[in-house]
């Protein structure tokens, strides 16, 4: 009796130590998700100027989509030298003329990029169109420039 109690123990406690294969398997894949996110992440810190266009673009697809859905026409203009904002009113003129920003629909550069010119602005139509093609600058501290373009269709392209 006593013997099959040791034995007992012993097998016991071999299989209480260690981990899982499944165990393993289920922490490289968290390590893995949040390796990709604090890369990505580091991105913006690495190119920030890149990450301006790629944002800016993004803004702009945002606000073509807002318009378009809420059958509203918005003016892009920058604000300042590192900050695009929208107003926004029934048509071109109208949204133009309004003197008040839409604080949800703005943009913020990344530290370190700037506009070049601010005295710009675009007008998106409720259909999604865009009133006029232009083109501007963002620059960073290097002197690096980067050129976003705007089309009549709507879209917004880095040059």
């Amino acid at each position: 009796m006593e013997m099959y109690k040791n034995s007992r123990n012993k097998n016991c406690g071999s299989l209480e130590s260690g981990f899982s294969m499944l165990e393993l398997m289920i922490v490289l894949f968290m390590n893995s998700i949040i390796l990709a996110t604090v890369a990505t992440n580091f991105r913006t810190l690495e190119r920030p100027l890149t990450s301006a266009g790629e944002l800016t673009i993004g803004y702009f697809r945002l606000a073509r989509a807002s318009s378009i859905s809420r059958t509203v026409s918005y003016v892009i203009y920058p604000s300042s030298s590192n900050k695009l904002s929208a107003k926004s009113g029934k048509n071109c003129e109208i949204a133009r003329a309004n003197s008040i920003t839409e604080e949800k629909l703005s943009l913020e550069l990344p530290r370190g990029v700037l506009l070049q010119s601010t005295s710009w602005d675009v007008c998106i139509t409720p259909r999604g169109f865009m009133d006029d093609s232009i083109v501007f600058d963002l620059f960073d501290e290097d002197g690096k420039r980067l050129k976003i373009n705007t089309f009549l269709g709507g879209t917004a392209k880095v040059l």
